[in-house]
């Protein structure tokens, strides 16, 4: 069954996070698209710059350019986050759009858009092959800014989805001057990776905390822990509130609009600790112990397999459940 899911999955030429209206949150895409737009002629990876003196027109930063970093409001006293799209996606994404804003909400960062659509728009086999590429021109541009602008890797972050989350992966491999704080995994393209493999794809070990959010195991999504914690909204099986979804589009990108909505700070999900995947599988967790999901401070959060109960819209948190009435 999970070759036939592959093989649906690479003939489908439809991204969830393109063709679906959000609910909830900001829904103004234009800025970034204007931008997209009115800038044709790009490199493989671009790197678009947004911040609270520039919510709306981004500056683009230019690997090894130096005038490109100091006509820019590129403050290294501020932290870093670089969103990265899936297949076939863009700078006008939904992680890019509800994460962006959703963090200058918060304070004051360095928000990259990481553009590598010239390398993700073809096939999907293409776009897996591509995903290596991508991940070293991340890596040089972070050494890059560390080296010679001042980026602090302590504070930087890497939240991709689908595809993204391995080209994150590739970049925490790949970035030489330091270790990446944290990456986040959101829903973790599944066909054509493979658990064995690690070089390949994200893993544990990309990152001082890697944190992957498994919302489409049976379809577009790992279904295996492979990061320091794994939560499972909905046990990772189709999402609540996602109908049919004959194809896995829209409980692949709940990762996503779950991620955005941790960042806004008035409700949190708990993830509820499991013993292995395998209670995950059986839809039995019995440790009982919660931690939250997603969220902006790492508040050192250990590692574990984690079940996460959400609701059908937004706000998808639930909040903490008391673990008595969670499997009642």
């Amino acid at each position: 069954m999970k070759i036939n899911f592959a093989f649906l999955f690479l003939i489908t030429g439809i991204v969830a996070s393109r063709d679906m209206a959000f609910t909830g949150g900001t829904e103004e895409l234009d800025p970034i698209s204007k931008y997209n737009a009115q800038n044709n002629e790009k490199a493989n990876v671009s790197f678009l710059l947004f911040t609270r003196r520039n919510p709306l027109k981004p500056d683009e930063i230019v690997l090894d350019n130096e005038e490109s970093v100091e006509n820019s409001e590129f403050n290294p006293q501020n932290p870093s986050r670089f969103l990265i799209h899936g297949w076939r996606g863009g700078p006008s994404d939904v992680i890019n759009v509800l994460c962006q804003a959703n963090y200058l909400a918060r304070g004051d960062y360095n928000i990259f858009i990481v553009d590598w659509c010239p390398l993700a728009s073809s096939s999907y086999l293409n776009a897996t092959v591509n995903v290596r590429e991508a991940g070293k021109q991340v890596a040089a541009f972070i050494d890059f800014l560390h080296r010679n602008h001042g980026l602090n890797l302590a504070s930087t972050y890497i939240i991709g989805h689908s595809l993204g989350a391995h080209v994150a992966g590739i970049t925490g491999k790949h970035v030489k001057r330091g270790r990446i704080r944290a990456i986040f995994g959101l829903d973790p393209a599944q066909p054509l990776f493979s658990i064995d493999r690690p070089n390949e794809r994200l893993d544990a070990n990309d990152a001082e905390y890697v944190e992957n959010i498994h919302t489409n195991t049976a379809f577009k999504g790992f279904a295996k822990p492979i990061g320091d914690s794994s939560y499972y909204p909905n046990w990772g099986r189709r999402q609540p509130g996602c109908g049919a979804d004959l194809l896995g589009s829209c409980s692949h990108e709940r990762a996503v609009r779950y991620f955005a909505e941790s960042l806004e700070g008035r409700s949190n999900f708990y993830g509820v600790q499991c013993e292995s995947y395998g209670n995950i599988e059986n839809m039995t967790c019995n440790i009982g112990v919660t931690v939250k999901m997603g969220g902006d401070l790492l508040d050192f959060k250990g590692s574990g397999v984690f079940y996460v109960p959400v609701g059908e819209k937004y706000p998808f948190a639930k909040g903490k459940i008391p673990y008595m009435h969670l499997f009642s």
